[in-house]
């Protein structure tokens, strides 16, 4: 059976990814920086001897990353995407150098890009204009370097602005629908204002990116020595604006404003994505619309607000 290593598995995408993994009928190895029940080993990319005695345990198929640090944190981005990737991968190359890598890139690495080159494909040149950007083009680099150095098969994935059930706060959709949660079960009901909402992005679906990287797994052919690099989007432009007013929309109608704050210049317009070099590639195509996505985040996110008020434990 094939082994994958799931590092930070318990996190918003990697749930999605082990489950569809499991699913499909691989042996999935969960890891986290903290302990829980699906976790075989704890463990912390920036810790290199955690990881030589974790790839020389598991010996894996399959190595997949998943760890992220809040947008709230830039130099823990850097560390963790630059200092922590090099420690995952030089331990897979010294303990496990047939595994098969992939690696979580980020639309952010593309920057601002002219409205003649969208929707953006792969070989574009990056120009990061944001700390996770820049953290995550760190990564690629290394990776590249890593391929090259000790011939291992590496795999990078750019998903561009994923939502969907589990999403955290520290991202849009998670935040406002947090927000307005708690404003509809408070009884309060007030303007909810949004800033940069002529702006756009390509909404992609948690459940979607997961099913592509299965398709990875499953379908992608080995190849050595070079870092392979494959969009994950949906090639479709949706304003910030439109995301937000259907969130308020489920939340049962509260009005949106514009929040009135400056551009600081350095803000990406518009951003889409070209993923047809996945699709020839593998197969894959996005199939889950946004407002289904929200609609999904909404209602998980009503079930554990209830859950968390309604469960009283025992003294």
């Amino acid at each position: 059976m094939t082994r994958c290593l799931v590092v930070a598995g318990r996190s918003f995408l990697g749930r999605h990814v082990v489950e569809r993994l499991r699913h499909a009928g691989y042996e999935v190895l969960v890891t986290s920086r903290q302990a829980a029940p699906d976790v075989v080993r704890v463990c912390d990319l920036l810790q290199p001897r955690q990881l030589d005695e974790l790839l020389a345990d598991c010996q894996p198929d399959w190595v997949l990353s998943f760890a992220g640090i809040p947008r709230h944190d830039p130099d823990g981005a850097v560390k963790l995407h630059s200092n922590g990737t090099g420690h995952l991968l030089e331990a897979t190359a010294r303990h496990c150098p047939q595994a098969r890598i992939i690696l979580m890139g980020s639309a952010a690495e593309y920057g601002r890009v002219p409205e003649g080159r969208l929707p953006i494909r792969e070989d574009f040149p990056p120009g990061p204009n944001s700390p996770l950007g820049q953290s995550k083009l760190a990564q690629t680099q290394i990776a590249q370097i890593a391929a090259i150095h000790w011939g291992l098969d590496i795999v990078s994935l750019r998903p561009f602005n994923i939502v969907g059930p589990g999403q955290p706060a520290h991202y849009l959709a998670g935040a406002l629908i947090r927000r307005l949660v708690a404003l509809r079960n408070a009884g309060r009901n007030e303007p909810i204002s949004v800033a940069s909402g002529d702006s756009t992005r390509d909404f992609i679906d948690v459940r979607d990116v997961a099913d592509a990287i299965v398709s990875v797994v499953r379908g992608l052919p080995a190849e050595t020595g070079r870092l392979r690099v494959f969009n994950v989007s949906t090639g479709q432009e949706t304003s910030v604006r439109q995301l937000a007013k259907q969130i308020c929309a489920l939340a049962g109608g509260y009005e949106l404003i514009d929040a009135q704050i400056p551009s600081s210049g350095g803000e990406i317009d518009r951003s889409c994505g070209d993923s047809r070099k996945l699709e020839d590639a593998v197969g894959w195509r996005a199939l889950t619309g946004w407002r289904e996505s929200l609609s999904d985040a909404w209602r998980e996110t009503i079930a554990d607000f209830e859950l968390t008020t309604t469960y009283r434990p025992a003294a």
